[in-house]
């Protein structure tokens, strides 16, 4: 489940070229209180084809992953993530100082 805020929904309806009504109505649903990008039945993100399709204006949680608390303090959840997402241990070698520059609390729920 991919979560979105207002600020993501006009970030992402702009980069799509629709009005925010149309982009809400076939792509968000509410979840437990919080909207969230809708899934196909496989659990794959409306917004995930071969690659993201909103890459330039992918939501927080997105732009984060894997850089999550629960992902960094268990081996074994790092390498849970990693079997579902081929980029993990592929791209540029990040610093403790980096992650923990752009961990922000509301990540913690992720």
């Amino acid at each position: 489940m991919v979560r979105v805020d207002r600020e993501d929904i006009e970030k992402i309806s702009s980069y799509l070229n629709v009005d925010q009504e149309s982009f809400a109505k076939q792509f968000l649903r509410i979840v437990d209180g919080s909207i969230s990008l809708r899934e196909y039945p496989n659990g794959d993100c409306f917004m995930y084809e071969n690659g993201c399709k909103i890459y330039t204006a992918r939501p927080l949680q997105c732009r984060t992953f894997p850089f999550w608390k629960s992902n960094l303090t268990e081996k074994v959840q790092w390498k849970k993530q990693k079997r579902t997402c081929p980029g993990m241990d592929r791209g540029r070698l990040h610093t403790d100082r980096e992650i923990e520059k752009n961990l922000t609390p509301e990540l913690d729920d992720f």
